[in-house]
């Protein structure tokens, strides 16, 4: 079984186990101006990090 934590989008923590995500924490950061401009995202959360894929 393969399992790796990562943090991602928002200083969000990710756990991955067998190339699947299995959870996604609150985001620490819930604006990012970068984000923003690049993909639209206004506010950070678990919900938007599932979306676009961490």
């Amino acid at each position: 079984m393969d399992e790796d934590i990562i943090e991602a989008m928002g200083k969000a923590k990710v756990i991955i186990k067998n190339g699947k995500v299995i959870d996604v924490e609150e985001p620490i950061i819930e604006y990012c101006p970068l984000f923003h401009k690049h993909s639209g995202i206004e506010k950070l959360t678990k919900e938007e990090i599932k979306k676009h894929g961490i």
